[in-house]
This record gives structure tokens, C-alpha cells and sequence, in this order.
């Protein structure tokens, strides 16, 4: 079985990523916003298929990412994580 090699910078942000709701991120995009996920990719800093696999299928996402989502939406980075219930 072959190996995969992880550089040691790339381990450190795989292992430090947030579990979100994305559900909630598109809620509040649609809602508080009225933008299509364009326009808010564009806004964030992300592209188009990362909003959509961040808000149609159980996603992590990095900190930073988490932090420029909330300031956009204007609410906390605590708003958009996902509860562990869910």
C-alpha cells in the first residue's frame, strides 16, 4: 500500500478546521444579504464549488475561512458552527 507524504505546514491546517453549519451560512446569505453564491464567493474570497461544499454537504473549513464568512454575513464565527447535535 503506497504512502501518502504530508508535508508538516499542510498537517497543521488539516488537523485545525471547524466543523460548520451550512445550512445556516446559506439561510443567512439568502436572507440577510440576497446574494447568489457568485456574489458571495466573490465577497468572501472563495470560490463558487467551496461555498457549495461548504453549505450542501457536511463541511470543515478552516478559521480564517470560518472568520471572513461570519464578517461578510455580519455575524460571529460562533453563529456558523455547527452543533454537534445536528
Amino acid at each position: 500500500m503506497a504512502q501518502v507524504r504530508v508535508k508538516p505546514e499542510q498537517r497543521s491546517k488539516m488537523a485545525y478546521s471547524i466543523e460548520v453549519d451550512g445550512k445556516e451560512i446559506e439561510r443567512l446569505r439568502l436572507e440577510k444579504l440576497a446574494m447568489n453564491r457568485q456574489e458571495f464567493g466573490d465577497k468572501v474570497g472563495i470560490t463558487n464549488s467551496a461555498l457549495w461544499a461548504i453549505e450542501r454537504k457536511p463541511q470543515r473549513t478552516r478559521p480564517d475561512t470560518l472568520r471572513k464568512i461570519a464578517k461578510a454575513l455580519g455575524v460571529k464565527p460562533q453563529t456558523l458552527v455547527r452543533k454537534s447535535s445536528q
